[in-house]
C-alpha cells in the first residue's frame, strides 16, 4: 500500500460518511503492517503524536503490527473492534 493508496481509502470513507450523514460511516481507525509502515518514512505526516496516542495520520490511530493487514476501518467497524478514541479527521499533509 502506498500513501496515495491509504489516502483514497479514506477519503472514500469521507464520501460514504457524506451520502449517509452519519459519522460513524466515516474514517476510525488505519492498520498496517511493519513492513508497509518502514515503507512511509519521515515525510508521510504519520507520527507518534504522543506516548498515550500513539502514531496518528490525519488525525486517525494507526496500529501496526504484523497480525493485520493493511486496512481502513469506519468509525463503526473500529468501534465493532473495541477502539473509541477518535480524534477529528485531517486533511491529507504535504508530502516531501
Amino acid at each position: 500500500m502506498t500513501l496515495d493508496d491509504l489516502d483514497a481509502m479514506l477519503e472514500h470513507l469521507v464520501v460514504a460518511q457524506a451520502a449517509s450523514g452519519d459519522p460513524e460511516d466515516g474514517p476510525g481507525l488505519i492498520t498496517l503492517s511493519a513492513e508497509t509502515r518502514g515503507g512511509f518514512g519521515l515525510g508521510s505526516g504519520m507520527e507518534c503524536t504522543n506516548i498515550l496516542k500513539g502514531i496518528r495520520y490525519r488525525g486517525l490511530r494507526v496500529i501496526v503490527t504484523r497480525a493485520m493487514e493493511d486496512a481502513v476501518f469506519s468509525r463503526k467497524e473500529a468501534r465493532a473492534k473495541g477502539h473509541d478514541a477518535f480524534d477529528d479527521f485531517e486533511p491529507s499533509p504535504p508530502r516531501g
